[in-house]
């Protein structure tokens, strides 16, 4: 079943926000078929590449690991839902678990490598990047660990 949200505002600051509430039921669900299905691999054993959706100037698809890992390729988005269950499922406690995080920013599309699909920097397009936070602040970018 595929489900649909809108996020009717056009403020970066309220897309971030509820960007960030969606990705994190994304987590919770990663989690729970990582608990389902143990032969999930860890995302850098996986053989998933970033990439960007084909459709994403039209549509942003939050995929799951499993989808990831059928088509073979996610966004960072994708990448970094995948990379958060997965930490948290192996942190040594609860506590340590509940201390990992995502990032979510924008920025007015330039010159980045991971954004080359969407052409030349157009000025005024917004491209909005999803990161992992770890407990002691340090930032993992699973789209440029596996930009080929």
């Amino acid at each position: 079943m595929k489900v649909i949200l809108t996020i009717d505002d056009d403020s970066p600051e309220v897309v971030a926000l509820q960007t960030r509430f969606h990705l994190e039921g994304v987590v919770r669900q990663n989690r729970w078929l990582m608990h389902k299905n143990a032969r999930i691999p860890p995302l850098y054993q996986s053989g998933i590449k970033f990439r960007l959706e084909p459709w994403a100037t039209q549509v942003q698809h939050f995929a799951t690991c499993v989808e990831a890992i059928e088509r073979g390729w996610g966004d960072c988005k994708v990448l970094s839902c995948y990379r958060l269950a997965e930490l948290i499922e192996n942190a040594a406690t609860p506590e340590i678990g509940a201390r990992y995080g995502l990032k979510i920013y924008w920025r007015i599309h330039d010159r980045d490598p991971l954004h080359d699909a969407f052409g030349p920097g157009k000025g005024e397009m917004r491209i909005f990047h999803v990161q992992v936070r770890h407990p002691n602040g340090a930032i993992e970018d699973p789209s440029r660990m596996l930009h080929s």
